[in-house]
């Protein structure tokens, strides 16, 4: 299929667009955005989509706001063996206008028209793969599903094989249509084998819940005679329960008596064990204290050795920090040197940068001076010439219109012809003239002409009545002349022509002195322009004769530059000495201030042993003027001997207690308890269980289960036989499927090659000679390997992913063109694309175009300036 032409009309917000396109090579539809590029695209699948009856989404959407026309569509379409001629207009005025050219002349419309177009594209046109090769707006990079006919035969067809034809294709999608009625796509039944499962699943449900019933009636009779059995022993369980909950609650009283008396015991020994507690704690903090001054002492001779072992390798690690901060001092001094040296440098270097600008900036001043004073002559000139072009035409006119009447008036004017037979002198109408020898002249005569020969004679010439009119326009032609002179400040028609040349070359003087003052001058004025150059002219002098002499000035500003370069580095590389030098001093700074931070330390530690030893010494001395050692020990013997007497007594009224076993009598009872309970619950339950057994039994009895047990069994048999029959079915076409499943995806293996082939033919126009695809079984790119490195298609990044995304397409076209194909559509693809690739990306696009139709739309021209051979169309 081709698309020749499209026109749409109020379509999108369009009022009217059409654009053709070439059979063969790319077109480019270029156009800013919403301007309706993607809508031209949408359009072609709006009229070979919908009646021109449907009020569908896109069709609707298609209407401009506002506007009371609807939306049309008019394209021209090669399919096959076919051209014609498709129009067709929605929602106001409805119509449908199909006119076929070839392979002979139809005229049709209506539905009829639009069912006939629905024929030839499904006689002509692969459908499908109109739909892969096509990139739309805001589709994503998801891959494009290749599995088309069209495709596959060109594949077969280039791997060697027999071209597989639509019979074969048609014939495998009846297969498998057939399967997929049986069987899902991951092999789970569905349809009528799915159904008749479901049906022998529920009829042996059914038959299941009928037996299942019939068991439940003989169980709830067993189970009345069980719980009639039950009820007699549990009436003896419930007497026996009552009599031992009596007894148990005697013994309970006589238990409470005697944990009575256990706990006053119990008492009295906590208190005695307190006070042996007491005078215990008291002897141990006595010998803590004494143990203190023993760790004081130690504490205080570690920390004093410790500060003499110190005192050596401060004093090495402080002779080292002098050294380094000596040696940061001379390289300090020597990079400042160094970083004066470069300065100097640099300033001499842009004042020879300066000395350039005062050359530049006095060259266009002395441009702007020279173009001030010729605009200047050229204004002046200009204001003192009053004639212009316009009054030039004028005067020409007037000078022309005076010509003709007076040639009029010497064809019918009468004249008087004078020849001088010697030199004389005459007066004709007040205007003297003389006149040499054999000099001839004729004067016309207009009412009455004065001829006067000076001291000879006068005549008196009076022209007849008839001839009053030509006169007159020639003094009215001649007065408009004159008049027209005057207002132009010239002379006559000469003087006229040289005034107007003269007001042109003052005009072009005027321009191209206005055009040098623009340039030179650019953002500046000519004060500011002279200003800058006197600037610059004084900061020059002033920096040669505060400039220290030496080094000497460089040359020029070539020198001055490398000059420059060579202190910078110096002065770089100083500086780094400077930097590791200070690291250096700081690092023994560091070094230092840890060893102060450690004597210090250790003189606090002096200072703490010394305040603990004399703390403890004084406390332990208080503590024994209040109360001595041995008094400590005694009144901690007495508490103690006290306590195990207490402990005694308790001990045997718990034994006393142990001997009542209180636990065992408290669970006994509670559990004699808890036995009457449930003996009652459980009696109250198995009357009421009995009871509704009873009723159940009898309900269920007169419905019948035995009669719906055996409809059940019937209906499972019969389900159960065309079960069968349905499985032998789905079991032979899964058979068959798989068979021919197998076949083709040996096919697809044989073909997969030509079509990796054609993908890494363009692909390596693109990567270059290193690049490599791998296929799925769906004809998919599932990896790209690149100089060695393969990664799955998902690892890829965005634009590689849209760049293989546009090869695989122009390459399943290229190898379907020979078929008369369909045109590929970029909707604003290679958007993540970098300027190097879109160059090589161009030249595979028109490479691949040399046999397709490759349509694109964008909004970034220049996004595809590297495609050749391609015609352009913007809309606008």
């Amino acid at each position: 299929m081709r698309i020749r032409r499209i026109k749409v009309l109020n379509y999108a917000g369009i009022d009217e667009a059409e654009v053709t396109f070439p059979e063969t090579g790319i077109t480019i539809i270029e156009g800013v955005n919403e301007i309706g590029k993607t809508s031209m695209i949408k359009a072609v699948d709006a009229i070979l989509g919908y009646l021109d009856s449907s009020s569908a989404r896109p069709i609707k959407e298609a209407m401009t706001v506002g506007a009371d026309v609807g939306p049309e569509v008019e394209v021209d379409i090669t399919a096959g063996e076919y051209e014609f001629t498709y129009r067709k207009r929605w929602l106001r005025k409805t119509e449908t206008v199909l006119e076929v050219s070839a392979p002979q002349h139809e005229q049709l419309s209506g539905r009829e028209a639009h069912e006939r177009v629905d024929q030839i594209l499904e006689e002509a046109v692969d459908l499908d793969l109109w739909k892969a090769l096509r990139l739309d707006q805001g589709a994503g990079l998801s891959q494009a599903k290749f599995e088309v006919s069209a495709l596959g035969r060109a594949l077969d067809a280039a791997a060697g094989g027999d071209v597989a034809g639509d019979r074969e294709d048609a014939l495998f999608d009846r297969i498998e249509a057939e399967n997929l009625k049986l069987w899902t796509a991951g092999g789970r039944p569905r349809g009528d084998l799915g159904s008749i499962k479901s049906d022998l699943e529920a009829a042996q449900e059914r038959a299941d819940e009928a037996n299942a019933h019939l068991q439940d009636l003989d169980d709830h009779a067993d189970e009345i005679q069980r719980l009639d059995a039950a009820a007699t022993k549990l009436q003896k369980t419930q007497s026996d329960a009552a009599r031992n909950v009596n007894e148990l609650a005697a013994q309970v009283d006589e238990v409470a008596k005697i944990r009575q008396a256990a706990e006053r015991s119990k008492g009295e020994f906590e208190r005695a064990q307190a006070v042996h507690l007491n005078a215990r704690s008291d002897r141990e903090r006595r010998s803590e204290l004494v143990d203190a001054i023993e760790t004081a002492v130690d504490d205080l001779n570690d920390a004093a050795r410790d500060l003499e072992e110190l005192a050596p390798a401060r004093e090495l690690v402080q002779a080292r920090q002098k050294d380094a901060k000596e040696a940061l001092t001379a390289v300090r001094l020597a990079s400042v040197e160094e970083r004066r040296v470069y300065e100097l440098a640099r300033d001499d270097r842009d004042y020879h940068r300066q000395l350039i600008e005062i050359e530049q900036f006095t060259e266009r001043r002395d441009r702007v001076n020279d173009a001030q004073e010729r605009l200047s002559l050229a204004e002046d000139s200009l204001e003192s010439i009053k004639i212009d072009a316009e009054l030039l035409e004028r005067i020409d006119g007037a000078h022309l219109d005076l010509a003709e009447a007076k040639a009029v008036a010497a064809r019918s004017q009468p004249t008087v012809a004078i020849k001088a037979l010697s030199a004389i002198a005459l007066n004709i109408d007040g205007e003297d003239i003389e006149m040499v020898a054999d000099e001839e002249r004729s004067v016309p005569v207009s009412g009455e002409t004065r001829i006067v020969i000076t001291d000879v004679t006068e005549l008196s010439v009076r022209a007849g009545e008839d001839d009053g009119d030509v006169v007159t326009q020639v003094e009215q032609a001649q007065e408009q002349y004159d008049e027209l002179c005057r207002q132009g400040g010239v002379r006559d028609f000469s003087d006229a022509r040289e005034q107007v040349d003269a007001r042109a070359h003052a005009e072009r003087d005027q321009f191209d002195a206005l055009k040098i003052i623009k340039q030179d001058l650019r953002d500046l004025t000519s004060d500011g322009l002279a200003g800058k150059v006197g600037r610059l002219t004084d900061r020059t002098s002033r920096y040669v004769q505060d400039r220290e002499t030496a080094p000497s000035l460089p040359k020029d500003f070539d020198d001055a530059k490398k000059t420059e370069r060579k202190a910078k580095q110096s002065a770089a590389t100083a500086e780094d000495e400077a930097s590791n030098s200070e690291i250096l001093a700081q690092k023994t700074t560091e070094a230092l201030h840890e060893f102060d931070v450690a004597d210090a330390s250790l003189r606090a530690r002096v200072e703490i042993a010394e305040s603990t030893l004399a703390s403890a010494e004084k406390t332990v001395a208080e503590a024994r003027s209040e109360r001595s050692d041995k008094k400590l020990h005694k009144a901690e013997a007495a508490a103690k001997a006290a306590a195990e007497i207490a402990e005694t007594a308790a001990a045997d009224e718990q034994e006393r207690l142990k001997g009542a076993d209180p636990d065992s009598v408290h669970a006994r009872l509670s559990n004699a308890e808890a036995v009457l309970q449930r003996c009652t619950g459980d009696l109250r339950e198995n009357e009421d269980r009995s009871r509704d057994l009873r009723i159940k039994l009898s309900v269920e009895t007169e419905r019948g289960p035995a009669q719906h047990a055996d409809e059940a069994a019937t209906s499972l048999l019969e389900i159960s036989q065309r079960h069968d029959r349905i499985e032998s079915k789905a079991a032979a076409t899964r058979l068959l499927h798989g068979v021919f499943k197998e076949h083709r995806n040996m096919a697809r293996q044989r073909y997969n090659q030509p079509f990796r082939n054609q993908i890494e033919r363009l692909g390596r126009i693109v990567y270059g000679p290193n690049f490599e695809v791998h296929l799925d079984d769906d004809l998919s790119i599932a990896r790209r390997t690149l100089d060695g490195t393969t990664l799955d298609f998902s690892q890829l990044s965005t634009g590689a992913q849209e760049q293989l995304g546009l090869l695989a397409r122009l390459a399943c076209a290229t190898l379907v063109a020979d078929e008369g194909g369909v045109p590929v559509i970029f909707d604003d693809a290679l958007g993540w694309t970098d300027p190097g690739r879109l160059e090589r990306m161009g030249a595979a696009i028109s490479t691949a175009a040399e046999d397709c139709q490759i349509i694109i739309l964008t909004c970034v021209p220049d996004r595809y300036s590297a495609v050749g051979k391609a015609s352009t169309v913007t809309l606008d």
